[in-house]
């Protein structure tokens, strides 16, 4: 039965799974199946349409398994790209707060008050006694500083 039937059947799961090997196993399988319950099987039909139907279920059962490693393949990965990026995402802001640290206090006071608490340049020049222009010059100088420090730092981490 074996010799007869197990080239037939293997070739019937590879139209199915695609892989040789998988379908011989499949095949080896559900004779083994086949021979285990020998003492108490009863096939109620023919019994090449018994072994084809076992075939048939025991490929489906195989497929379902090797999509779900896949799945869980691509899952994990997904999960640590999001983990890199997270890690990227920190130590970048992290670098920027150092950069932002870094600036003359007066430019990181009148940078602060202009992006973070969003204060215009007149508001800003009142609440600290100065002219409009150094305020405007204060921020360019922040920006500039600000654009060195973290563009070499990007462009470290775009190395990895």
């Amino acid at each position: 039965m074996y010799l007869r039937f197990f080239k037939p059947l293997t070739v019937f799961s590879c139209k199915y799974t695609h892989d040789l090997e998988l379908a011989e196993d499949v095949v080896q399988n559900v004779f083994l199946s086949l021979y285990d319950s020998r003492n108490h099987l009863h096939v109620h039909s023919s019994l090449k349409s018994y072994l084809y139907r076992a075939v048939y279920n025991q490929t489906m059962d195989a497929l379902k398994r090797e999509s779900k490693k896949i799945s869980d393949v691509q899952a994990n990965v997904m999960v640590q790209e999001e983990f890199r990026d997270l890690v990227e995402e920190a130590e970048f802001i992290h670098e920027i707060q150092k950069a932002l640290d870094s600036l003359p206090k007066g430019c990181r006071n009148v940078f602060t008050m202009s992006r973070n608490d969003g204060l215009s340049n007149k508001e800003i020049s009142k609440q600290l006694n100065i002219s409009i222009r150094t305020v405007e010059t204060q921020i360019s100088k922040a920006l500039k500083i600000l654009r060195e420090k973290v563009y070499r730092v990007h462009a470290f981490l775009l190395l990895f």
